[in-house]
């Protein structure tokens, strides 16, 4: 599947506005329905899989997951905590300060948590790669939340 937030014209964002999504459907699909005009038939079946996708929060973190983290796209079970990923990604997309430094130390904390697990842990296998994909999220998360507070500070 192609970007769906791209073929909708919506940020890639956990969470969307349930109208303002119902809306660009509506707009977006009245141009492209292959009895339109200029309808195209390829465009309007992309439009369509994107719309279902986007309206189930689920499969649009799925979604949204493979896009920003393509590297574990198909090969971890693991999603990641769906609260968190909304707060990291809104304290990515505004200039609260004081939210970045609170989601930040959220998701340090997490690391940390992580970290302490599997040092004192035998640990299987499967666990073992489920373990690393969290990390591997909280890291970046950690790294993106940084940078963001570094920048709102030094402006």
């Amino acid at each position: 599947m192609p970007d769906a937030f791209a073929v909708m014209g919506m940020p890639r964002q956990p969470w969307v506005d349930a109208a303002g999504l119902k809306e660009k459907f509506r707009e977006a699909a009245a141009r492209l329905h292959p009895d339109s005009p200029d309808g195209n038939t390829a465009a309007f079946r992309d439009l369509n899989e994107a719309f279902a996708l986007l309206r189930d929060p689920a499969r649009r973190l799925r979604h949204l997951v493979s896009l920003e983290f393509p590297d574990f796209a198909g090969k971890s079970a693991f999603i990641p905590d769906a609260g968190l990923f909304a707060e990291v990604h809104a304290a990515l997309a505004n200039g609260d300060a004081e939210a970045v430094k609170a989601v930040q130390a959220t998701v340090a904390a997490r690391l940390r948590q992580l970290d302490e697990s599997l040092a004192r842990l035998a640990i299987e296998p499967q666990t073992l790669l489920r373990a690393a994909a969290e990390f591997a999220f909280l890291q970046k998360w950690n790294d993106q939340l940084r940078e963001k507070a570094f920048r709102l500070a030094n402006r």
